[in-house]
């Protein structure tokens, strides 16, 4: 169900724990953060992030004592690490696509395209290249301005 919103597969992850990052991001993930606890590596090359998918059980676990095992896989793969839940995540996927619909110019298409590059506040979303917003949505450059002064505006009271 996840894995639909992601669109850049590439099937590097240890046995039994599915990941589009390349080997090297996603041996750094698990090498930090205990492999048996990760369920999925979802990778952003667009944000330079990676989201890690463990279950509810183990999310304390994963994250390690003061965030350790988040600072160290950040640290070793070079990436911004986020550590969710599929419950959490599926809600930030939502409020995400709610949320992108009332930008101006953005359709649903558009909107599930941006989720699917891993964009799930307007915080992420005002950090996004203007020739990659181009590449993604077709806008003219006027539109991708216009858009974007928006996304600005409102990721001053988004909470990340």
């Amino acid at each position: 169900m996840i894995n639909w919103f992601f669109s850049r597969w590439n099937w590097y992850a240890k046995p039994g724990v599915e990941s589009n990052a390349p080997k090297e991001i996603n041996d750094a993930i698990l090498t930090a953060i205990n492999v048996k606890l990760v369920e999925e590596v979802l990778y952003c090359p667009l944000l330079e992030k990676v989201i890690v998918l463990v279950d509810a059980d183990n999310y304390f676990d994963a994250i390690g004592m003061g965030g350790r095992c988040v600072e160290l896989a950040s640290a070793i793969s070079g990436m911004r690490v986020q550590v969710l839940t599929a419950e959490d995540l599926e809600k930030m996927i939502e409020y995400a696509l709610d949320a992108f619909e009332e930008l101006p110019f953005v359709d649903d298409d558009i909107s599930n395209r941006l989720v699917g590059e891993g964009f799930l506040t307007y915080r992420e979303l005002s950090y996004i290249d203007k020739q990659d917003l181009m590449l993604l949505s077709s806008f003219t450059r006027l539109q991708t301005n216009e858009l974007l002064a928006t996304v600005k505006r409102f990721a001053e009271f988004d909470e990340d």
